[in-house]
């Protein structure tokens, strides 16, 4: 089971990515600037004017696909992909453990049990 900590922190880094930079770095330029919103077509359905991200909310809904929410739920909505596959877009992928790299190290096995079934 994933630690409480390395989990709550890599999906709190995930939902500080500003959804204005990930709108950005999809090349997402066809929105108009009103006010605090981005508004336009969604880049998912299309159409015009039925999708809006406001930028000090840092949250985003399309009125046609009927869904909206902060920067990890824009990334589920637009790839299609589950929560921590989102989470992994804008925050890169979960720690191990306590967060440490230990991809050098070598496994230390303690006790094996070889197991037989009679079938």
């Amino acid at each position: 089971m994933r630690g409480a900590g390395p989990y709550l922190d890599w999906t709190a880094r995930a939902r500080a990515v500003p959804i204005v930079d990930e709108i950005r770095r999809r090349d997402i330029n066809n929105l108009k600037h009103v006010g605090d919103e981005y508004v336009g077509p969604c880049p998912k359905c299309g159409g015009e004017d039925r999708f809006a991200v406001h930028t000090k909310k840092n949250i985003f809904n399309c009125r046609h696909c009927d869904v909206g929410g902060d920067v990890i739920k824009l990334v589920e909505h637009l790839d299609g992909v589950d929560f921590n596959t989102a989470c992994a877009t804008l925050a890169g992928p979960l720690p191990k453990g306590n967060g440490k790299d230990r991809s050098g190290e070598t496994e230390i096995v303690v006790a094996e049990f070889q197991y037989h079934d009679e079938n």
